[in-house]
């Protein structure tokens, strides 16, 4: 009995040569006419059965059975079957036609040809599956396609947004997770999160403190590590391999996310752009004794002090600290509510050192000084 996808019957009209019931030759017996168009008829009815689905399946718990007519004496590579399904499908499924081994339904994804999912194949859906030489091939959608209302979640990958719980771990699988948006619980340090495709969002919001930490791997603003508290929310976005991006970090407190704090080294030089200053880079440059100093941003130091001179003589004093350049200016002033009738000298011998002059010839005084510099 001929068909369609073997090979009798060729895509050539000269070839279809053979005697009846396969062929036509030329100059055929008139007897032989009628059981060639029978047989070419019976092919096509076939044909169009198998593609049409003209034939619901039976079987059962994931194994589809298929029995037209006219049975199928062999899976031909490239054709086509079509049935109304029985059942609905739990998970990865099977198709027997006429008795012929069962092969492997399968969908395809962008990972290529996968096993079918639980609901792929819903109870009366029309199917058309093609054989490839070792599975059938769903070529219809299945029925697990997003139907612009219902949140669906597959499985390795969010296409909704849902929402998960988490727990914290050194690795956290965010990009596998079943859905967009999930709380973070726990207090484990996370020091990466699983490859996921670049592109990829995840919303996280964090149920109590823990530590984040910047590195390769994930890129958290400022370059800095981040300590959470609850009800602090972030937003990544994967750049592929496995490296996250924190593209929004938003405190539950309201206040804003600080870059890297600056030394109070860093914070005297004032030369850094990414680093924020803080009351404790800032008081760190700062010396609040009778002899004392504050380093500025940028460099400048202002240091104050007192010295004090005998009668009409000169002394030598140290700064608080020394200066590392120069000392630009010192002025100074006698310790008294009574003007002495000449006035105090002083002024910068080195970035250490000044001298301060009495020039009173009556008595000692204290010389109080302030001097600038870098």
């Amino acid at each position: 009995m001929p068909e369609l996808s073997g090979s009798t019957y060729s895509e050539l009209d000269a070839s279809n040569s053979q005697p009846a019931p396969n062929g036509m030759p030329e100059g055929m017996a008139p007897s032989g006419v009628n059981d060639a168009w029978r047989a070419g008829m019976g092919a096509l009815a076939r044909f169009w059965g198998r593609i049409q689905g003209r034939y619901a399946s039976t079987g059962a718990a994931n194994a589809y059975v298929l029995t037209p007519a006219a049975a199928l004496a062999a899976y031909a590579t490239g054709e086509r079957y079509s049935f109304r399904a029985n059942f609905t499908n739990t998970g990865a499924a099977t198709l027997a036609i006429s008795g012929l081994v069962a092969a492997s339904i399968k969908k395809m994804s962008n990972a290529g040809k996968a096993a079918l999912s639980a609901g792929d194949i819903q109870n009366g859906q029309p199917v058309t599956v093609e054989y490839d030489g070792t599975d059938f091939v769903m070529t219809t959608p299945v029925a697990n396609t997003f139907n612009g209302t219902t949140p669906l979640a597959m499985a390795g990958a969010a296409i909704n947004e849902a929402f998960a719980t988490i727990a914290s771990a050194a690795t956290v699988n965010i990009g596998a997770a079943p859905a967009n948006y999930l709380q973070v619980t726990g207090t484990a340090t996370i020091t990466a999160f699983d490859a996921a495709q670049a592109g990829t969002e995840r919303t996280l919001a964090f149920a109590g403190a823990l530590t984040l930490s910047n590195n390769a791997s994930i890129i958290l603003p400022g370059g800095a590590s981040i300590t959470t508290a609850a009800g602090d929310t972030a937003i990544f976005r994967s750049e592929g391999s496995g490296v996250w991006r924190c593209v929004d970090y938003q405190p539950a407190s309201g206040k804003v996310l600080p870059a890297a704090l600056a030394s109070a080294a860093t914070a005297f030089t004032g030369t850094d752009a990414t680093q924020a200053l803080t009351a404790s880079s800032l008081g760190s440059n700062v010396s609040l004794a009778n002899n004392g100093y504050a380093k500025l941003p940028g460099g400048l130091i202002i240091q104050w002090g007192s010295i004090s001179v005998p009668i009409n003589s000169v002394a030598t004093g140290t700064f608080p600290i020394a200066f590392p350049n120069t000392c630009f200016q010192i002025i100074g002033s006698y310790e008294t509510s009574a003007a002495p009738g000449n006035a105090a000298g002083i002024v910068p011998i080195s970035a250490s050192q000044y001298t301060a002059q009495n020039q009173s010839t009556s008595s000692a005084y204290t010389i109080s000084w302030i001097a600038i510099g870098h």
